[in-house]
């Protein structure tokens, strides 16, 4: 996420006294604040291109393609997980100078639900107790 590296200019601008005052730590909320609306809009972005890939997937008896958009998801939800990291880190930064950053708390929660979700490969998704080297489950499937 390129804004982060914006956010560390401004903090250093701060840390390094060339600005001072409530307005430099306003600055920092503000900015954070925004970071955390991105972030956000990113993973609801995202939910929703998932919703669309298995509304289409549902329609297809192509397992190969159950892997792949596995796979996919997995992969595009860890990035995501990891942006968000980076974005919690700066919140702290803004909180360390005073601010509250507005929905840092909805995005801490939304960032374990992510991490532990990516936690579990697909290697580890695809595989069942009844069959360990691996068949795949279809996308959504539930396994007892």
């Amino acid at each position: 996420m390129i804004a982060v590296a914006l956010f560390d200019l401004l903090a250093r601008t701060r840390a390094a006294g060339s600005e001072s005052g409530p307005e430099v730590g306003a600055r920092l909320g503000r900015f954070a604040g925004r970071l955390v609306e991105a972030v956000l809009a990113d993973l609801q972005c995202l939910r929703a291109y998932e919703q669309d890939l298995l509304a289409a997937r549902a329609t297809s008896n192509d397992d190969g393609l159950d892997r792949d958009v596995l796979r996919s998801l997995w992969a595009y939800y860890a990035q995501w997980a990891a942006d968000a990291e980076q974005v919690l880190a700066r919140v702290r930064v803004a909180r360390e100078a005073g601010q509250v950053v507005r929905d840092a708390d909805r995005l801490e929660e939304a960032h374990g639900i992510i991490r532990a979700r990516v936690s579990i490969t697909p290697e580890q998704i695809m595989r069942t107790p009844d069959e360990p080297m691996g068949h795949p489950a279809r996308v959504g499937e539930f396994r007892k």
